[in-house]
């Protein structure tokens, strides 16, 4: 084992930390100030490390009141989530630094071997690692003191086929509005969509709110000076674009579920053999965090060529490059539910459903007339729903779009989402 002692005003760069502490980092400093620290062989970026610390007092109080954790139980739990947060391998601690908390203690901490561990004393936490490690931590905290340890289960099911099987299920469906003309009639009389709260009913048809995008335009004066202007991201003072686009709109239906009006859809879908269940997966995350549930294939498709002219000492050369544009056909799902009063489910909720429906090429003779090129023109149907709105706890949003297959057939496809509480052994809050 490589030990490392440094002390701590010589290499944070600070006094010794006080008892009175934040959630956040308190001005964490390099490590790298001393030579021999930042010549040591286990750290191949030593200047990027720095040590933060912070009060986890609350948050041991968190763990031992919802989960039952002791104090020592509720300290391993702590270094374990930082140093997962900080990219652990899971390997042996190698390394070893000399680390100085606020109530007098002076100790040994463990260091993976790019120097980065996290430990726990009387309520401080001091952690070594990159300003990036440290940015997670603080934000982690945060999170995990305002919103608890709880965990949220997001049992999610997808379903396709033809629409008239679909139209057989018990769902009782409302039609979402088109997010254009609503942004348009409302931003007319000045009204802003707003979130609405859904209150629990016997039956299947529970009204919900989606969060609609308000559409803003700019005056005519500014809109056609700013027409002229280069794309984002074009530093050149000459540049092209352009874009030729088939618009057509479709349906998007969606409603909430009781917990048994749910389990009777989910039921009668599986016992449909015309109905296929494309995936069902759960995905458990703590209380405010995000998840994301893909089901996508990424398809790449040539839609152009560019010209490119290589000068070379003795010639000048035109070659062709091609412009690649991919798209992501499936089904994914960007979720973030937050828990409020024990009761609710604050869902943040994007659904993207994308379908290449047919592929015609298009071919554009060379400029020197030595051939063609063949470029792709996908035909691609694209659906989002994007909604925020309180789900009770066990319910679920279902939402469901139809569009016209290659073979002239009408399919639907049906997403549900259902949210549950967890605690982190995996029993009910309440429920022994």
């Amino acid at each position: 084992m490589l030990l490392l002692f440094v002390t701590p005003i010589k290499c944070f760069g600070q006094e010794p930390p006080s008892s009175d502490r934040t959630t956040g980092p308190q001005e964490p400093a390099l490590i790298s100030a001393s030579q021999e620290l930042a010549s040591a062989s286990f750290l191949p970026a030593v200047q990027e490390l720095r040590i933060g610390h912070f009060d986890v007092g609350l948050l041991l109080k968190k763990l031992a009141a919802e989960l039952g954790l002791t104090d020592d139980q509720g300290k391993q739990w702590i270094e374990k989530h930082v140093e997962d947060l900080c990219g652990s391998t899971g390997l042996p601690h190698p390394n070893a630094l000399s680390v100085h908390f606020g109530s007098g203690l002076t100790t040994t901490m463990n260091l993976t071997d790019v120097g980065k561990g996290a430990m726990v004393s009387q309520g401080e936490l001091i952690v070594t690692g990159s300003a990036n490690d440290l940015a997670n931590v603080t934000n982690s905290l945060q999170t995990l003191n305002e919103l608890g340890i709880r965990q949220v289960l997001i049992q999610t099911y997808i379903f396709r086929g033809e629409a008239t099987a679909l139209s057989k299920l018990p769902i009782g469906w409302s039609l979402v509005e088109c997010a254009s003309t609503v942004a348009s009639d409302r931003s007319q009389n000045g009204v802003h969509p707003a979130v609405m709260r859904t209150a629990a009913k016997e039956n299947s048809v529970v009204p919900a709110a989606a969060s609609l995008t308000k559409l803003s335009r700019s005056s005519e004066g500014d809109t056609a000076k700013n027409e002229f202007l280069p794309p984002s991201g074009v530093t050149t003072s000459t540049w092209t674009v352009a874009s030729s686009i088939i618009e057509r709109s479709t349906p998007v239906f969606y409603t909430l579920l009781t917990p048994a009006d749910s389990r009777r859809v989910v039921r009668e879908a599986n016992d449909d053999k015309a109905i296929e269940r494309v995936m069902s997966p759960a995905v458990v995350v703590f209380n405010g965090h995000s998840a994301q549930v893909n089901a996508t294939v990424e398809r790449p498709f040539v839609t152009g060529i560019e010209p490119v002219r290589i000068e070379s000492d003795h010639a000048s050369e035109l070659q062709y490059t091609p412009k690649i544009r991919v798209y992501p056909e499936g089904t994914s799902m960007q979720l973030r539910p937050q828990l409020f009063d024990g009761t609710h489910v604050r869902l943040n909720y994007q659904l993207n459903l994308c379908k290449i429906k047919k592929v015609e090429t298009l071919s554009i003779p060379k400029a020197d007339f030595s051939g063609e090129f063949t470029v792709q023109m996908p035909e691609v149907a694209s659906t989002k729903f994007n909604t925020c709105l309180d789900l009770p706890i066990g319910h679920a949003l279902a939402v469901s779009t139809s569009d016209i297959d290659d073979q002239g057939r009408k399919i639907s496809t049906l997403v549900i989402c259902q949210c549950s509480v967890r605690n982190l052994d995996g029993s009910t809050p309440n429920k022994k």
